[in-house]
């Protein structure tokens, strides 16, 4: 009785730990390129404007890392996401992350 209860176990075990893994992993993809086109002259005019615009990015320049975050909650939006805020406070500033939900994570 006491070995069948512990093979029961051993694989209700197995199950569950089986279940967990095949559920927190990716999405098979069907294999084909995305229809998505990348344009490498948009990618780079953000990269500019991040990096030079927007600099430096440091909790010394409250200002640039608001810029920041206003220019990429602005192209998520235009994106189609659906945008909110994080807020926090560091020794008396305030900061903030920009969150952003694309398709049925949107809610």
């Amino acid at each position: 009785m006491r070995a069948m209860t512990l093979t029961i176990l051993s694989l209700l075990i197995l199950t569950v730990a089986a279940v967990g893994w095949f559920i927190t992993q990716p999405a098979p993809r069907s294999g084909r390129p995305s229809a998505l086109a990348v344009d490498p002259g948009r990618l780079r005019s953000h990269a500019v404007f991040l990096s030079r615009s927007c600099s430096p990015r440091d909790w010394r320049h409250p200002e640039n890392l608001a810029r920041c975050a206003d220019y990429i909650a602005g192209h998520f939006v235009r994106a189609g996401a659906a945008v909110t805020c994080q807020t926090y406070a560091v020794e008396g500033r305030e900061y903030r992350n920009v969150i952003a939900r694309f398709g049925a994570g949107r809610g």
